[in-house]
C-alpha cells in the first residue's frame, strides 16, 4: 500500500497571500498529530508551503498543477461546492471531469515514486482537494461528504498496485 494525505492550506487573510497568526497556530496544532512522510509537496502559493512548514515539515517540491482551479472549471462549479457536487459534475465529462482526471494522473505519478508503505503529504487548496479525490477515486459514494474541506482538513487516499482503493475524510476540530 501507498498513501497520499492531501490537505487544504491553513488560514490566511485576504488579500495577503501568507498565513496569518491564527493559520500558523492551527497548522502547528494539526501538525503535532500527523505522522511522518516520505515526501511533502505543496502548491506554488505561499499559504500552501507555509502550512507545511508550520506543521513541521520541509517542502520537497511545489507543483503548479495543484495551485489553482482553471477558469473553465470555475465556470462549471464553485471551488467550495463540496465533494458531492464535484462528484456529480465529474459524471458529465466536461471541464471538471477532464481536470479531475488530470489531477489523478499527477497523483499516480507521485504514488509511483513512493516506496512500499510510503506516504506523501500534499497541501493545496479547496476545490483541488475535492477534484483530485474524485478523479483518483471516482466510484466512491460522496453523498456522505456533503461539504468542502475546511482549513487544514483533507483526505487520505490509499493505493494498491497504483490504483486508488479507498478514501478517508480527515476532519479538523479547529479550537482556535
Amino acid at each position: 500500500m501507498k498513501f497520499i494525505e492531501h490537505r487544504r492550506h491553513s488560514i490566511y487573510s485576504i488579500p495577503y497571500p501568507h498565513l496569518n497568526q491564527q493559520g500558523v497556530d492551527l497548522a502547528r496544532e494539526v501538525g503535532n498529530d500527523m505522522g511522518l512522510f516520505n515526501l511533502v509537496i505543496t502548491s506554488t502559493k505561499p499559504r500552501a508551503f507555509e502550512t507545511a512548514i508550520a506543521m513541521g515539515f520541509a517542502v520537497d517540491q511545489t507543483l503548479k498543477e495543484i495551485s489553482g482551479v482553471s477558469s473553465t472549471v470555475g465556470k462549471e462549479i464553485a471551488w467550495d461546492a463540496g465533494f458531492q457536487k464535484y462528484a456529480e459534475m465529474y459524471k458529465y465529462n466536461g471541464a471538471t471531469s477532464l481536470w479531475a482526471k488530470g489531477l489523478a494522473k499527477v497523483f499516480l505519478k507521485i504514488v509511483k515514486k513512493l516506496p512500499e508503505n510510503g506516504s506523501v503529504l500534499i497541501i493545496s487548496h479547496g476545490g483541488i482537494v475535492e477534484g483530485s479525490t474524485i478523479g483518483s477515486y471516482p466510484d466512491f459514494d460522496y453523498s456522505i461528504w456533503d461539504r468542502s474541506v475546511q482549513y487544514c482538513e483533507g483526505v487520505k487516499l490509499s493505493f494498491d498496485n497504483d490504483k486508488c482503493i479507498s478514501a478517508k475524510y480527515i476532519e479538523v476540530n479547529n479550537k482556535l
